[in-house]
Formats: structure tokens, sequence, C-alpha cells
């Protein structure tokens, strides 16, 4: 997560690995650990959408601290990945417009040759 490190230097960033899942106490691990963040990054795609372990962390992130809580990154657009209706609001309801924006690729400021 490093990309986050970059933005905003002294974040701590906790992403969930898929072996944390496998373990018995996994999912007690996950949940405590979502109890004490500041924020739940939800990366959304086709394929976590499809996920019954995804629905279940967001949904317990959603009845812990509520939609404010939650910041989806919209790695597909809503139409192969459509948001749950518990999910719609975020981005002001416009999922679309969200994603386009994630897609965009960075700028770059130019840089002047030295005088």
């Amino acid at each position: 997560m490093k990309a986050f490190e970059k933005i905003s230097p002294g974040v701590d960033v906790f992403l969930e690995a898929p072996a944390l899942r496998v373990q018995t106490d996994g999912l007690s691990q996950f949940l405590e650990i979502v109890s004490s963040v500041d924020v739940f990054y939800l990366f959304w795609s086709r394929h976590s959408a499809a996920s019954n372990d995804v629905a279940r962390e967001w949904r317990y992130a959603l009845r812990l601290r509520g939609i404010d809580f939650i910041d989806a990154i919209l790695l597909d657009t809503p139409e192969v990945a459509p948001p749950p209706p518990e999910l719609a609001t975020l981005h002001d309801g416009d999922w679309r417009a969200a994603y386009e924006v994630a897609a965009r690729p960075p700028t770059r400021p130019a840089i002047e040759p030295a005088p």
C-alpha cells in the first residue's frame, strides 16, 4: 500500500491478506482490525461484488460505523460491478463519475527547463 503512504505520509494502511480468511480466528482478527481503523476502504470490482467474504466485511463496517466510514475505490465500471443498494449513496450516488475519475491517468506537472 505504498501508494497510500505516498499520498498521505504517516497513514497506517492494513490490507487484508487472503491468508487471514483461512485462519481459524481470521474473521475475528479482521473484525477487530476494522473496529480500530478510521476508514474502511472497499476496493470494488466484479470479483468483490461476487464475494460472500467481501459482502460480510463491508456489511460489518456499515453496521459498525455507518456509510460515512466506507470509502469505495472503484476498480470496475458500475455496469460491470453495480453497487449493492446499501452502498448506492456513496460517491453521491454517481458511481459512474467516481469510476471515471479513478480511471483517469494521473497528470504530472510539466517540468520547466533550468535557466
